[in-house]
């Protein structure tokens, strides 16, 4: 039952079938109302019903371009720190490639390394679907990010030093890895970012 139906019960036949004959003079929404206002009346054809379909379609179209309209001027208000953070992670991604992509061709790759491979592939998939979540304005990744951060902390740094010892190279890249979440985080919950979320959601 939609706003036209306490106002269509006082009308008369007549009125309604007006509401069905010029169905183009009215919004979808009351056409809808009339149709079932005189089904239940007693008085309804499949030609009614088919309007009735055509008219619900053209209902939902218009609740589908509605949101869409709204989404993207949401989306055009979006601080540009969230957009950066989303970008961050992009990058984590591409620098976790190049940098293994580096010690291969360099050399110094040896079996445990390559044996993390798919580990590597995993995480760049990761980091990339977060990346877009976070551009398309979606609030979790933000929390997704938490335990990652202190993941990051508690484990991280053994596995930092073991990289520099490794190789010097493998060491910054993956010093650089795990900053960059750090940084993004911190964009994610800056006061503007905050308020932001708060008032999308």
């Amino acid at each position: 039952m939609n706003h036209f139906s306490t106002f269509f019960k006082q009308k008369s036949l007549q009125e309604l079938d007006d509401y069905i004959v010029r169905y183009q003079l009215y919004q979808p929404s009351a056409v809808i109302a009339a149709i079932e206002e005189l089904r239940e009346r007693g008085s309804t054809s499949p030609a009614y019903e088919r309007l009735k379909s055509e008219m619900e379609q053209l209902v939902q179209d218009d609740h589908e371009k509605r949101n869409v309209v709204s989404i993207n001027r949401n989306l055009d208000d979006m601080p540009p720190a969230i957009m950066n953070a989303g970008n961050l992670l992009y990058l984590s991604g591409i620098i976790a490639v190049l940098g293994f992509i580096g010690i291969t061709v360099a050399g110094f790759a040896d079996e445990s390394v390559l044996k993390g491979l798919l580990g590597l592939v995993l995480t760049v998939l990761f980091l990339f679907y977060l990346g877009k979540e976070i551009r398309d304005g979606k609030s979790y990744p933000r929390f997704v990010l938490i335990p990652m951060v202190l993941l990051s902390l508690i484990f991280g740094l053994g596995q930092l030093l073991f990289a520099f010892e490794v190789h010097f190279f493998l060491g910054m890249v993956n010093a650089v890895q795990q900053l960059i979440p750090i940084f993004a985080m911190y964009l994610l919950f800056k006061e503007d970012s905050t308020t932001w979320y708060q008032r999308e959601n």
